[in-house]
């Protein structure tokens, strides 16, 4: 019999238990709860909870700050195609938040979002084109997918 509660190891349930913690919805905001029903969902394969852990250790919510969890959790989510993950992953290569600056590697996820038509990543796609990094300098490509972040 499939569980239904979040005690009884129900994915879903537990990331919405997360949500609820974590937003302070009817109940006081504790982001350390958050984490701990957000792990246990993430831990089952869960795409949206494996991007909150990764996102509460890159911000130090209701865990330690810890850049290695961060990206860990961050890159579990952006290989499942979750497009915030994939930006955020971008972001880490891009910035060397705890994973080697490596900025081929920012392009790379920073695409991958853009496929999914994350405007963010529009825009830092169209950076890295004007800065040349990860990719060569191409203005027109810049403005490109500038424009298109900005609709």
């Amino acid at each position: 019999m499939e569980p239904w509660s979040a005690e009884e190891g129900h994915a879903e349930v537990q990331f919405s238990l997360g949500n609820v913690f974590a937003k302070g919805e009817g109940v006081q905001q504790d982001y350390t709860e958050a984490s701990k029903w957000h792990r246990r969902a993430a831990e089952q394969g869960h795409v949206g909870a494996q991007f909150s852990p990764g996102f509460m250790y890159k911000n130090g919510q209701g865990v330690q700050q810890d850049y290695a969890e961060a990206a860990k959790w961050c890159r579990e989510a952006a290989r499942q195609g979750h497009a915030m993950a994939q930006f955020s992953l971008g972001l880490m290569y891009a910035q060397g938040l705890d994973v080697q600056q490596d900025y081929a590697e920012a392009v790379k996820w920073y695409r991958r979002a853009v496929e999914q038509g994350y405007a963010d990543a529009q825009g830092n796609l169209g950076t890295m084109y004007f800065n040349g990094r990860g990719v060569q300098q191409d203005y027109a490509e810049a403005v490109k997918w500038t424009r298109r972040a900005a609709k």
